[in-house]
């Protein structure tokens, strides 16, 4: 009986010690050592089908309008993955648009009504007065009376446009290729934290008057990281570039989205985000390739904007003109290329061109409304080795009224354009 409590002792002394050294270790480390910095970069770039297409996330156009030819209108375009599979990509967008020629797009800030403040500090500035500081969060919208924001969606690279059935907030999912791995990305939104990147501005919120003392309150006001807040960081970026600029820009931004891994094994996603600990500091940072283009004119008419709408119509058309890129006799244009035809094969290499049935499907209940502009890309068909050689005498061309027809080919360098003849 000697010998076990003799050996409980041993037990309980050596987890003793383990402890006290644990809990200097703990000590040494929260006050002693220097804190350990973890980078976690995000690079957003070009997104890349299986079949090999690519688009940018996302895409910016902004017509400023200091011509003050049409209106102010800043498009925001998001591209992200269908599936896990990669083999489409889904896109929503954003559009600010001015209301009338001399509307400037105007940002504000809002304070959610709905959220109840937090007390941050309580500074002793002396024995008879204090500072008291409360942080208030909220939210950028534009004004109505100058503007409008209308969310777009489509499938097809708004060949054909819709107003989202499933608008863009803080449950909105992104799903992205970073690297050779997927992610869900996703705005911080209600869970962003107060923090110097998205301070707005302070105000004095008043003197509490105690018996023996006073105190000073201050308000402090945030923005939530949302798809407005993002939105207008790029407009004053976009907004100072010089007219003509069309390329892609590398923007660095903080921590306003949080990252879900793709675990194929598990056919889920899991959270990445690091969690911030004693003597560790996330340094999280995105940097996101975007497409650029600035113009000096207002929008105009539908085909200006990057969603082929504006102000929520396929048909705006302010210049009283209706040409080839835009529309015909009050129909608007739907562009087609080779990915909308079957191809049928007449001999060897030749091949005449017919309308898929998915596509007479999706646009035959409105092509009294329509009219299309066919475009047959030779190059890509010679690197199928095929030879186009028309169109099959049953296409289904024949439903639909057809504005033009042409082909481009690059020769020589230079890419040649010709019309064809239905």
């Amino acid at each position: 009986m000697r010998f076990f409590k003799n050996i409980l002792v041993i037990i309980s002394a050596l987890l003793f010690v383990v402890c006290v050294g644990i809990d200097g270790w703990y000590l040494y480390v929260f006050y002693y050592a220097p804190d350990k910095l973890i980078d976690n970069t995000y690079e957003v770039g070009l997104q890349v089908l299986e079949d090999g297409t690519t688009d940018y996330f996302a895409k910016i156009k902004y017509h400023s309008n200091r011509n003050e030819n049409g209106l102010e209108c800043f498009d925001v375009q998001f591209n992200y993955l269908l599936d896990e599979n990669k083999t489409a990509f889904f896109s929503q967008g954003l559009q600010f648009v001015g209301n009338t020629k001399t509307d400037k797009i105007d940002w504000q800030y809002y304070v959610d009504a709905n959220f109840t403040k937090v007390e941050m500090s309580y500074v002793a500035d002396s024995w008879y007065n204090q500072d008291r500081n409360y942080g208030f969060f909220g939210s950028y919208r534009t004004k109505d009376v100058t503007s409008k924001v209308y969310n777009y969606a489509s499938g097809n690279s708004y060949k054909t446009t819709t107003i989202s059935t499933n608008p863009i907030n803080n449950d909105s999912v992104f799903k992205i290729q970073l690297g050779d791995d997927l992610f869900n990305m996703k705005f911080k939104g209600t869970s962003t934290e107060m923090e110097d990147d998205n301070f707005v501005y302070k105000e004095y919120g008043g003197y509490s008057f105690y018996f023996f003392w006073g105190v000073d309150n201050y308000n402090y006001y945030y923005a939530y990281y949302d798809s407005y807040y993002f939105s207008k960081l790029l407009y004053d970026a976009v907004k100072t570039l010089k007219p003509g600029t069309k390329q892609a820009f590398v923007f660095e931004f903080g921590d306003i989205f949080n990252y879900y891994k793709y675990d194929a094994s598990k056919g889920s996603y899991s959270d990445t985000a690091l969690k911030n600990a004693d003597s560790v500091i996330e340094n999280l940072k995105s940097y996101y390739s975007i497409y650029v283009e600035v113009v000096d004119d207002g929008v105009q008419k539908a085909s200006d904007s990057l969603f082929n709408m504006v102000h929520g119509n396929a048909n705006y058309n302010t210049t009283g003109q209706y040409d080839v890129d835009d529309y015909f006799v009050g129909r608007t244009v739907l562009k087609c290329d080779i990915y909308d035809f079957e191809f049928l094969n007449i001999i060897d290499n030749y091949y005449a061109l017919k309308l898929k049935n998915s596509f007479i499907e999706s646009y035959n209940e409105n092509r009294d409304v329509l009219v299309l502009s066919i475009h047959i890309d030779l190059d890509v068909l010679k690197e199928k080795n095929i030879e186009f050689i028309g169109f099959a005498d049953d296409s289904g061309l024949e439903k639909f009224v057809v504005l033009d027809c042409y082909t481009t080919e690059t020769v020589n360098g230079e890419i040649q354009r010709v019309e064809v003849q239905l």
